[in-house]
């Protein structure tokens, strides 16, 4: 049986401080998660995806109110502000 699974996520916190080519890569974007709160220095849904211990391949999202295909993760940009909704799938029996 295969079933689906809302996650709780862990607190995100930055890796990363300082500046790259003149970018200032210590700069999080304010994101809604399964309705909490979170910092992330992700830019795409497939890196924040990662970076709360989940593997793109194997999760659904739902980024401002849109479904976001799986096939798009890599490339689908994240903004200050946006609000996703993450699942995953879990099998058993």
């Amino acid at each position: 049986m295969l079933a689906c699974r809302r996650r709780q996520m862990p607190n995100l916190r930055a890796a990363y401080s300082g500046t790259i080519f003149g970018v200032d890569m210590s700069q999080n974007i304010s994101i809604t998660i399964n309705g909490e709160s979170r910092q992330s220095m992700a830019e795409t849904i497939a890196a924040l995806v990662r970076e709360i211990g989940l593997k793109p391949e194997k999760v659904a999202v739902e980024h401002n109110g849109e479904i976001a295909p799986r096939s798009t993760l890599e490339n689908a940009a994240l903004g200050d502000g946006d609000v996703l909704e993450i699942v995953h799938f879990v099998g058993g029996g």
